[in-house]
């Protein structure tokens, strides 16, 4: 029974309960404002594709700074909540969206496409059906640790890993941007060399990176921890030295994902996050139920060095071929 109300508690799934219109308020914003996100997310790749990676950055920039401006002022009158941040969120997309149209509207009324719409939709589930099965998995890597560590450690421990994972978005984030950036400078390339030497380039300098951050989370990271969150770390501190192998991982990931879609290798992405989720969920299970949110990063981080070393597998097969298409 104790861990029946632990789980609805931590879940949410209270909702028949005492916090049930809350949530039912908290679910209504998410649903009305995520879509907006979602959009201003998709805008965003089309400076990329364009070339104009200035326009990416700066509908970031307007974003980010409607954001503060406007937490600034809730916080101001005493208005922070769920609610209000989801709204402000979507209003920020909104007008992050609007602005990148405004700058793409005279090339799209100046270059008249004819294309079949059904043929269209047909590549895209050609191509999209690995990335949906790809995403599925990612989720299941980084979020069911959220869900498990409750079991023995109570919700502080699922709220101590989520901090690991909020002080690690430097790194994750980073290295997530430069990879949809690598796609068009990668498409471009026909010679052989330069496509393997952009490769190896780009993974050292995001693997320098991620070590440089990694060696200040070391010395600062209780620290930077108490802080920002006004929390004590329970003597956790040790986990972060887990956090090496996801930075070297991911941000070797970052370029091979980028390699493998310019190969159309969307079975191959699929492929190793499939077997990185079969990890997180055999080895990482029990290690965050045997060993709490040391363990949680410990899964996490064995299953990155493990995706990541399937896709650098693939990716070498794909250039030995590289006039097959893979998918």
């Amino acid at each position: 029974m104790d861990f029946y109300y632990r789980w609805n508690d931590y879940s949410g799934f209270y909702i028949l309960g005492g916090g049930g219109q809350q949530v039912l308020a908290d679910m209504v914003s998410l649903s009305l404002c995520l879509p907006l996100i979602y959009a201003f997310w998709l805008s965003r790749k089309v400076p990329y594709v364009s070339g104009h990676m200035r326009r990416a950055t700066q509908s970031g920039s307007l974003y980010c700074f409607i954001v503060l401006v406007g937490l600034y002022f809730l916080s101001l009158f005493g208005l922070v909540s769920v609610v209000s941040a989801f709204y402000l969120q979507g209003g920020a997309s909104l007008l992050a969206v609007v602005w990148l149209y405004s700058k793409y509207k005279p090339v799209i009324q100046g270059h008249r496409v004819n294309f079949d719409p059904l043929k269209v939709i047909a590549q895209h589930w050609e191509q999209g059906k690995w990335y949906l099965l790809s995403g599925l998995t990612v989720w299941v890597t980084m979020n069911l640790y959220i869900f498990i560590l409750p079991l023995n450690g109570g919700v502080e421990e699922s709220a101590l890993f989520r901090i690991i994972t909020i002080i690690s978005f430097p790194v994750l984030h980073i290295v997530s941007a430069i990879s949809a950036v690598m796609v068009p400078v990668l498409s471009k390339i026909n010679d052989h060399a330069l496509f393997v030497s952009h490769i190896i380039k780009w993974i050292v300098l995001l693997n320098v990176f991620a070590c440089f951050y990694y060696v200040i989370l070391i010395f600062f990271g209780e620290p930077i921890i108490k802080s920002l969150f006004s929390v004590e770390y329970l003597g956790y501190g040790y986990s972060l030295y887990f956090l090496l192998g996801v930075f070297v991982s991911v941000s070797t990931m970052a370029i091979l994902l980028a390699a493998l879609k310019v190969l159309q290798c969307t079975r191959e992405i699929f492929y190793a996050f499939f077997v990185g989720g079969l990890y997180t969920i055999t080895v990482g299970l029990l290690s965050s139920l045997y060993w709490g949110v040391p363990g949680a990063v410990f899964g996490w981080s064995g299953a990155s060095l493990l995706t990541a070393a399937i896709l650098g597998f693939k990716l070498k097969e794909a250039l030995l071929k590289r006039d097959i298409l893979c998918s």
